[in-house]
């Protein structure tokens, strides 16, 4: 056969799964049903077997003889599962195929055999190596692979292109260690004090340096797949210990994990290395920061190791979204712009109109139809797809199920994790633990490979495995905390890991002493906020405190009330001084129409009044947002939501709220919604803080006010008490020590803060230094090459001219020939006529002229011009 081989090596590793397995499929006759693979690969009628199972085949070399092999290697494991088990199976096939990689292993990699059979190839390398390296220490190891790793790239490059990858190798390293080149073998050194992780992550981004350059000359997708067929064998010899050191999650971009991390150590401890690859988790949690933290720790490590992640937003609008993740290190904004990142937002489609699914970037809205949402999730994979790392994050599970239904969202559901499966994209989902029936949320759980619980008890959270598809993992309970400077996860055993949050959300005054203090220097703005507590407490007092220091700022003020009228709201106001004169207000009067009938929506002055129907209630929202100053600063307080709650169903009332939200959102309004907990269930009760930035819980009876959770921003979460002085209410304040920790605290996280950022931004100029050096490398390499090329333009043009001037010669002595044959032929003609005038002569002058010395002439000149076919 002709052609790279790819087929012909093929034909030789089936033959030698073959030869090992001869007795067993005899006596299961195989040969007899390879025949029913036919259908599906013309190709397998050209492979055919005798009585001894010799191969016999006659195939080209195109991709689809390779692929007809694979479906008969395919189909051998297949047989050897169903009599034999898997475990057997897979010992059978891979025997042989150890063997195959050992004998083969540089052709194979040159011609992407791993890569067509990636389970095979990894199990089948052998592990002598690997046993070389185990009883090293672990930088001993981490030096061992990546030296072969950077010889196996280094020896496969071009030769013209090998200086420079030298070069951006030993530059790329920094000061954590140090690589130098030779055809027999690389030499890798590493710092004193480096530990594992830091070597780790050190020298794959001098590996992923070397491919970025790769990238450069090649193409991303290409660069990505040769690299991989040049480093599969390697990491193939030294078997498990790749893996356990953490270099397969982190190199190309995570192509060769088999599993990936959360970031959060006690947790991918217990998950025996992280989720796997292409599996559906549910991280199962009420609304709040330890499953912000979780899930924002997720994608940043997909991001930080070079993948794709995708995140679905629901509950609460993008931008928010956006700020949260922010808040626990993920810049969106960044990993958007690189394409290794995308949004799903179907939150959009509950306050604008959204037409089937409208692509902006990477960022897809859809319709509120779940087959547009799908769609829309689909061409978000399609976008990162280059990325051979996909995560996403989906956080749909518990509002959709409000407004869908149960076995609408299973079967969702069931159909998004077997696209996952398909396209080995690695999904987390989230849903809160007690917004559902205990029956519901199993059967949801029951759909995915993995489960992952928060639970509160007693103001103690904690974080465990409930099931995974990995037959091994620890259940032990993992304490999680809220820090002054993150979150904080303590496993029963071993070094707790910390999530940091950094807090740069702008923020407003509440109005209540001490309650920005426990907020973290004020309310985040824009935002919306949950305030859960009874009507007729304390809870009436901060609303009103809020909207008063609102309207002393100059900001527009929209308040919808439910649970008391216009004037007693406006009585609240005035005790401190009401409104200023010209203060922009508008009021929604969702109180009276229980005591009067109206009709639409009535307005008088500031108030507007709509009739008990929901939809007249948004019309009056509408109109209110019309009133505020375009671009000005709006405040809200929604007292509403208690009501449409009670009076509407599920699927009716969580629409509304959402549309009331991401309204306010786009306007940039910072809102209180105020919620009275007796007047719900609990389902009810756990879900609506989904939809929200932040909970705010007033206790009356214990006289106490409780941050619960604000996304991605710092908070005190203890209850204080609160005080009542010269008709306010205030909260009490820790004691001086403590409130001087807690700045000392945010002091120390805004400085370690500055440092992370600084040491990026050093990490960010170096890198620039380093690809101006290899820009100004280019240039000189260009400028080379355009003189070269301008020399032998040059040269060319000269030989042109040259050629020009022969050409012309040529061209004047074929017209002088041809003007010489014009004249000849004329003088033919003349001597012709005279030949003929002599004949005419008498014969006494013929005579005399033939005896004279001109005859001899004349005889000449007649035979040289009128000979036939005479020529000059």
């Amino acid at each position: 056969m002709e052609g790279t081989g790819r087929a012909s090596l093929s034909l030789v590793l089936l033959g030698a799964i073959l030869r090992h397995n001869r007795e067993v499929l005899q006596e299961l006759q195989f040969r007899i049903g390879i025949s029913r693979f036919e259908r599906e690969h013309t190709l397998v009628s050209s492979i055919s077997l005798d009585q001894e199972y010799n191969l016999k085949a006659d195939l080209p070399d195109t991709e689809e003889a390779v692929q007809a092999v694979k479906a008969v290697i395919d189909a051998v494991q297949g047989f050897l599962e169903v009599f034999m088990g898997q475990a057997e199976a897979e010992r059978r096939v891979q025997e042989p195929v150890a063997k195959f990689f050992a004998e083969h292993s540089s052709e194979a990699a040159r011609l992407g055999l791993g890569e067509l059979f990636p389970g095979m190839a990894v199990a089948g390398q052998g592990s002598d190596r690997a046993e070389d390296v185990r009883h090293m220490e672990e930088n001993e190891q981490v030096v061992n692979v990546f030296s072969a790793l950077y010889h196996a790239f280094l020896s496969s490059a071009r030769p013209e292109h090998l200086p420079l990858y030298t070069r951006r190798l030993e530059s790329g390293l920094g000061k954590s260690a140090e690589a130098r080149y030779a055809p027999e073998g690389t030499s890798l050194s590493l710092s004193a004090d480096v530990s594992t992780r830091e070597a780790v992550n050190a020298l794959s981004k001098g590996l992923d340096s070397l491919v970025e350059l790769t990238e450069s000359y090649f193409g991303r997708r290409h660069a990505l797949d040769e690299t991989a067929n040049v480093l599969a064998p390697v990491l193939a010899r030294y078997g498990d210990v790749p893996e356990a050191l953490g270099i397969t999650d982190r190199i190309l971009r995570g192509k060769f994990a088999k599993s990936l991390r959360f970031g959060v150590d006690p947790l991918d401890a217990a998950l025996m290395g992280g989720l796997e690859r292409g599996a559906s988790t549910i991280l199962l949690g009420n609304a709040g920061w330890a499953r912000d933290a979780i899930a924002s720790q997720f994608v940043r490590e997909g991001l930080d190791m070079g993948g794709a992640v995708v995140v679905v937003s629901t509950s609460i609008p993008l931008p928010a979204l956006i700020e949260a993740c922010a808040g626990f290190g993920v810049r969106c904004e960044d990993a958007l712009r690189s394409g290794r990142m995308a949004f799903v937002d179907y939150n959009r489609c509950n306050w604008s109109s959204v037409n089937d699914v409208d692509a902006e970037g990477n960022v897809f809205r859809c319709s509120s139809d779940l087959t547009n949402l799908g769609i829309a999730i689909s061409m978000a994979l399609k976008a990162v797809e280059s990325s051979p790392s996909r995560r996403l994050v989906i956080e749909m599970l518990s509002p959709a199920m409000a407004i869908h239904g149960l076995e609408t969202m299973l079967d969702f559901a069931m159909m998004l994790k077997a696209r996952f499966e398909r396209s080995g994209a690695t999904a987390l989902f989230l849903m809160s633990r007690s917004a559902h029936a205990e029956r519901d949320a199993r059967l949801i759980q029951g759909a995915f490979n993995s489960v992952i619980e928060i639970t509160e008890s007693d103001g103690e959270c904690s974080v465990r495995v409930v099931s995974s598809t990995r037959p091994v993992f620890d259940p032990s309970r993992i304490a999680t905390r809220l820090s002054d400077i993150g979150v904080v996860f303590a496993p029963p055993q071993g070094e707790p890991s910390l999530v940091p949050v950094e807090d740069r959300r702008n923020r407003v005054a509440s109005g209540t002493q001490g309650l920005d203090l426990l907020c973290g220097a004020g309310i985040p703005s824009p935002g919306s906020f949950l305030v859960v507590g009874k009507p007729g407490s304390e809870r009436e007092a901060v609303v009103s405190q809020f909207a008063r220091e609102a309207l002393a700022r100059g900001d527009g003020l929209i308040a919808a009330l439910s649970s008391r009228g216009p004037a007693d709201f406006m009585a609240d106001l005035s005790r401190h001084g009401g409104p200023r004169q010209g203060a922009r207000m508008a009021i929604i009067d969702w109180h009276s129409c229980r005591e009067r009938h109206v009709v639409g929506v009535e307005r008088d002055g500031d108030v507007l009044a709509p009739s008990q129907d929901i939809t007249n209630l948004g019309i009056a929202l509408d109109m209110a947002v019309k009133r505020m100053p375009e671009g000005a600063p709006v405040a809200a307080v929604i007292d509403v939501a208690t009501q449409i709650i009670r009076d509407h169903e599920p699927p009716v009332a969580m629409r509304f709220l959402l549309t009331m939200l991401g309204r306010l959102r786009a306007m940039g309004a910072v809102s209180l919604f105020t919620l009275d907990p007796g007047a719900h269930d609990a389902q009810a009760r756990a879900l609506l803080p989904e939809f929200f930035d932040g909970v705010l819980e007033v206790d009356a009876g214990a006289s106490t006010i409780q941050v619960r959770f604000i996304r991605g921003a710092h908070f005190d979460p203890a209850p204080r008490e609160i005080l009542s002085a010269k008709g306010m209410v205030q909260v009490g304040q820790p004691s001086g020590r403590a409130r001087a920790q807690a700045r000392g605290a945010v002091a120390g996280a805004d400085v370690e803060a500055l440092r992370k950022e600084l040491e990026m931004a050093v990490q960010d100029r170096q890198m620039l230094v380093k690809q101006m050096k290899d820009l100004e490398m280019k240039e000189r390499e260009l400028e080379r090459d355009r003189s070269d090329f301008a020399k032998r333009l040059t040269e060319f043009n000269k030989e042109v001219a040259r050629r020009g001037k022969q050409r012309e010669h040529l061209e004047r002595m074929e017209a002088d020939t041809r003007a010489r044959e014009a004249e000849l032929e004329e003088l033919r003609v003349v001597l012709k006529a005279l030949d003929e005038l002599l004949e005419h002569l008498p014969d006494d002058k013929v005579a005399a002229f033939s005896q004279s010395e001109k005859f001899k002439l004349y005889e000449k000149i007649m035979d040289k011009y009128l000979k036939e076919g005479g020529k000059w």
